[in-house]
């Protein structure tokens, strides 16, 4: 089994505090941490050459809020007209980008979206 492992975290938002959470533990595996560049998700997940991948990461973690990264979600929290279609071709797009991450980094995850009920 393995006792290591890199983890590249791309984020918008801070992610630090939980870089160290993950880093600090002290039960096995021992993870260590990368930070990808503050707010460029979209960019890091596009490029498999982008800067963030040199390490060669075991884990990619995205964490990422869904305004932030779907326009047309975020038009729709400031309600503003738009269709469930264009949410959800933008949540596509997102996911395939995902998905292609799947392809290069043994393992994926990625924090849930939700939103506050009231």
């Amino acid at each position: 089994m393995k006792t290591s492992f890199r983890c590249l975290l791309i984020s918008d938002f801070n992610a630090q505090n939980f870089a160290g959470y993950l880093e600090n533990d002290e039960d096995l595996p021992a993870v260590e941490v990368d930070v990808g560049p503050f707010g460029q998700v979209m960019q890091i997940l596009a490029d498999p050459a982008h800067p963030a991948w040199r390490e060669r990461p075991d884990v990619a973690f995205v964490w990422a809020l869904p305004e932030r990264q779907i326009p047309a979600f975020q038009r729709f929290v400031e309600h503003q007209t738009v269709t469930v279609a264009e949410i959800l071709e933008e949540v596509e797009t997102f996911a395939g980008l995902i998905a292609a991450v799947a392809e290069q980094v043994p393992y994926v995850f990625v924090a849930s979206w939700t939103q506050d009920a009231y």
